[in-house]
């Protein structure tokens, strides 16, 4: 039988109001999926209460008064001609006294939630670790090795106390700091009187005792990354975290690279709570790692989403 006009216009309605009801229950889908994977749980900073005085803020603020001429910045001190190295150590006795003085107080990391956090003072804590090194030279010129010993123990204590519990940042400044110290006190314990050799292992076994784990740079480090992936994606810098300081959406051309947009497009849309969950679980693992003794640690792969390989790089 043959279907009247109007049971052909029928047809033609209801297929027109099937394929409207199909497309709203797409756009309905799709929609409700970027309201769910943009959601986050609720996250505040935790309360953390810094020892005062603190430690860490009196090591910034005298180590921030060093003035680096006639040193540049990345010049070893052990290249530097002796009279140089005297006269600078001489004219930052002050700001090094000031350090050796907060080593009386506790230290604690101010923690950081934010992936914009400036950290001015890292420079400044390498700067005087050489120093106390180039304090620990000029007194080896002058044959006093106790002193020398105890000069390379300072920039060794401070770098504990700037690397423990903080980020990975800081643990790495810390490295670099102690480093720094040994060279010195590896020249000088050959030559110490036994008295001196005595309050030397006292004094280094004490720094020994206090020195951080690793497992509270990575509970630092979890702080900070949680914390600032909440400040990108609850302020909208997206963009500016995959193309860099300064960049909006506004300001790169479509065309420019598709690359990067599909990258600011991932951080945009893939689940957050399944990013953050996933983030977590990878900083446990790493620090179920750190708690064990270093022969049996094994390497932690991060997780596969693309939100904590951007992480990871």
């Amino acid at each position: 039988m043959t279907p009247t006009e109007g049971q052909q216009r029928s047809g033609r309605l209801w297929g027109a109001v099937g394929c409207l009801g199909l497309f709203l229950l797409l756009a309905g889908g799709a929609v409700g999926y970027v309201v769910w994977a943009r959601s986050l749980p609720p996250w505040s900073p935790p309360v953390r209460v810094l020892p005062e005085p603190n430690a860490y803020t009196e090591y910034a603020a005298a180590a921030a008064q060093i003035q680096r001429r006639p040193l540049e910045e990345d010049v070893s001190l052990a290249d530097t001609p002796l009279a140089v190295v005297r006269g600078v150590v001489q004219e930052e006795k002050p700001h090094l006294d000031s350090i050796r003085k907060a080593f009386e107080y506790e230290s604690a990391v101010p923690p950081s939630y934010s992936f914009y956090t400036p950290f001015p003072e890292f420079a400044h804590f390498r700067q005087a670790a050489r120093l106390f090194a180039g304090e620990a030279r000029v007194a080896e010129a002058d044959g006093r090795w106790g002193d020398a010993c105890q000069s390379a123990l300072d920039a060794i204590e401070l770098a504990g106390d700037i690397g423990r519990d903080g980020t990975i940042l800081n643990m790495l400044v810390s490295a670099a700091s102690q480093s720094i110290g040994i060279r010195p006190l590896e020249r000088g314990i050959k030559h110490l009187s036994p008295t001196e050799a005595e309050a030397t292992l006292l004094r280094l076994t004490g720094i020994d005792a206090e020195w951080g784990a690793l497992a509270g740079n990575w509970k630092a480090e979890r702080q900070m990354a949680v914390g600032g992936l909440y400040e990108v994606w609850r302020s909208g810098r997206v963009a500016e975290f995959v193309f860099g300081d300064g960049v909006s959406e506004f300001q790169i051309e479509p065309w420019y690279d598709l690359r990067q947009w599909y990258e600011v497009a991932k951080l945009e849309l893939y689940p957050r709570q399944v990013v953050l969950r996933n983030y977590n679980a990878h900083l446990d693992a790493l620090i179920d790692e750190a708690n064990k003794p270093y022969p049996q640690r094994t390497t932690v792969p991060p997780p596969s989403d693309p939100i904590n390989q951007m992480l990871s790089l």
